[in-house]
């Protein structure tokens, strides 16, 4: 589908996809200006509902869903926009917790395209303002927007938030963002607004940009300051300021992110009783982190694509008692540090099953022979393909980690789905 291909407002929901993917790559000096031009039109700001914006290396999905989760227990209405999605496109824009009819998505697109007249938008800017309309017309308590990358120039940025979140900090997306922390932090630093609470859920965020924050007047909430957590082997304890939380399950997502979640609720107005954190907690799930979709032998599904969330995936599996063999079917995308991602798996990993995604933007195999053992790397054309050979060797005690991309991680999701059927 050409960029000059004119839309009818009642043209399905894949149509528009496939024509706003064109603007994918289309960029522009003031990084805010156009998708701001383009909110003022639809007079879509200011949002009435209470703010949450949320950026971060790694941990923003966990921490987004477990927000969710702690409000719609608690009976507020909330509005929630994630990306990218994992299966379907309708996963990126939720409203209590349920994703929309497509008549909504494709209302949304088709008034964006109706007052555009030729201002130049990209793919991720036509659907944060298609989020923002559908929210706005809901009337919602709270909304909860994940930062696609980076913050200070990612489309969310034009709403003004109560509380904005950090998660944490790391290399990844350095064309974009730069090759240092300083200055990644920098840019998802532009989130934080004066006068306002700004959650910090990374230890070691830079020195430099804190202080920054501080003189600036951000009302700073940082972990091993005004908030900690600790564990314990099977319960876990939450301190904001003088509040403590003791004997707290410990959930299915990250525990850091869950952390990072109740810190910015305990600084917002909101009161949520402990008896709904703990079931919140006890509920919480998000496909594709560190999820187990399949038995004997273990199958587990984890969008880990860069280094510090390879680190993460390495604890978790590090905590599970007893296995065999470690099984890795890996798929990445060639823009992200392959080389380290690798290499933090490298000494618990036994056979690794390497293969291109179905993407322009896939690694090629090659990269993956010149990093692995010669004797334990194994290439396939498809990652179904790699799944398929590993779960042929694989024994009932072993694992299988099917990891990188949320590409490579879909592809084994949904056929593992189908077989189910």
């Amino acid at each position: 589908m050409k960029k000059n291909v004119i839309l009818i407002r009642n043209d399905s929901l894949y149509n528009w996809i496939q024509y706003i993917k064109n603007f994918e790559n289309n960029v522009h000096n003031n990084c805010l200006d156009h998708v701001s031009k383009i909110a003022k039109m639809l007079n879509l700001l200011p949002l009435s509902s209470y703010i949450f914006i949320v950026s971060g290396t790694n941990g923003k999905g966990s921490t987004c869903y477990f927000l969710e989760k702690l409000f719609l227990l608690s009976g507020y209405t909330v509005g929630l926009y994630t990306s990218p999605h994992l299966i379907n496109y309708k996963e990126r824009i939720r409203i209590n917790g349920n994703i929309i009819d497509d008549i909504h998505h494709i209302k949304a697109l088709s008034l964006i395209e109706s007052v555009r007249h030729g201002i130049i938008l990209n793919y991720f800017e036509f659907i944060t303002l298609s989020a923002l309309i559908i929210f706005k017309k809901k009337v919602l308590d709270v909304i909860i927007l994940e930062v696609g990358i980076g913050g200070r120039c990612d489309p969310t940025n034009i709403v003004e938030p109560d509380i904005s979140i950090i998660t944490n900090v790391g290399l990844d997306h350095t064309e974009v963002l730069g090759t240092t922390l300083d200055s990644i932090a920098m840019e998802k630093y532009g989130i934080f607004r004066k006068k306002k609470v700004g959650i910090l859920g990374d230890r070691l965020f830079p020195e430099s940009i804190y202080r920054l924050a501080l003189k600036n007047k951000i009302l700073i909430k940082k972990i091993g300051q005004e908030w900690e957590l600790q564990t314990f082997p099977h319960t876990w304890n939450f301190r904001y300021e003088s509040f403590y939380l003791k004997c707290l399950p410990i959930p299915k997502i990250s525990l850091i992110g869950s952390a990072t979640a109740l810190a910015a609720v305990f600084a917002s107005r909101f009161n949520i009783s402990n008896d709904i954190i703990s079931k919140s907690l006890n509920q919480i799930t998000l496909p594709g982190r560190f999820q187990i979709i399949l038995k004997n032998p273990c199958v587990i599904l984890d969008v880990a694509h860069n280094p510090p969330a390879a680190l993460f995936l390495l604890q978790q599996l590090k905590n599970i008692s007893s296995y065999g063999k470690l099984h890795a079917v890996v798929g990445m995308l060639k823009n992200k540090d392959i080389r380290n991602t690798l290499l933090t798996l490298i000494d618990i990993v036994d056979f690794w099953y390497c293969a291109p995604l179905n993407t322009v933007k896939s690694v090629d195999i090659i990269q993956y022979k010149k990093i692995l053992p010669h004797n334990s790397c194994f290439v396939f054309d498809s990652i179904k393909c790699a799944f398929n050979y590993s779960y042929m060797c694989a024994n009932k005690k072993d694992i299988i980690l099917v990891f990188g991309s949320f590409y490579a991680v879909s592809e084994i999701y949904v056929y593992l789905k189908y077989l189910k059927k």
